[in-house]
């Protein structure tokens, strides 16, 4: 009797895992699988461009840079952003990707430009490589709980440890998959600032 209810109980962990991975996959945006195979080939280009990640690194001279920043973190929340570092003199912020390229022009308001730099990163190609991953770890998750249904009780340990393993290595896969997609949604754009120079007035003798 202890066996078979440490079977079933073994049995039942396993559907919630399943479960637990269908739900991972709908909280990644990916309930629809076979969207990644159906861009055709005139939406490949924008395809490659929503899927970059966005960097920018800008540097103002400013009067004050303690005004300067709060107006620019203010910018930024305005935009549905927020700073993720901030210094005496630098701040680097998170920007919804899409409304970057305003964000950006509106910074030119705030001090004199003496640097920008703007770089992108697709990352179309890893995120369909992680799919397929995915995908595959998840046919073998469904095999192990086949196996799991018929197994005996000396074969359930070596089973159950398998299909920890399969989880464990989704849960990795999930993980990069929701990084790579906060880093397509918001870009990073650090803003340092200088102090503008104030000379002496010139005396003209009179």
């Amino acid at each position: 009797m202890g066996k078979k209810g440490g079977l079933g109980r073994i049995r039942l962990a396993a559907r919630l895992l399943l479960t637990t991975f269908a739900l991972g996959m709908m909280n990644l945006g990916f309930s629809d699988v076979a969207h990644a195979e159906s861009v055709t080939g005139a939406d490949l280009g924008a395809k490659a461009t929503e899927r970059s990640s966005l960097d920018a690194n800008l540097s103002l001279r400013v009067d004050d840079r303690a005004a300067a920043l709060d107006r620019v973190v203010a910018l930024a929340e305005a935009q549905g952003g927020w700073f993720s570092e901030l210094g005496a003199a630098q701040v680097v912020l998170r920007i919804p990707t899409e409304k970057t390229a305003a964000f950006l022009e509106a910074l030119r308001k705030e001090g004199d430009l003496l640097d920008r730099e703007v770089s992108t990163t697709d990352r179309g190609a890893e995120e369909e490589e992680l799919m397929s991953r995915l995908r595959a770890r998840e046919q073998v998750l469904a095999r192990y709980m086949e196996v799991l249904a018929g197994a005996t009780p000396k074969s359930v340990v070596a089973v159950e440890r398998e299909i920890n393993r399969v989880v464990q290595e989704i849960e990795q896969i999930q993980g990069r998959l929701r990084f790579l997609g906060d880093q397509i949604a918001y870009s990073r754009v650090s803003v340092s600032f200088r102090f503008r120079e104030r000379r002496a007035p010139v005396a003209d003798g009179s």
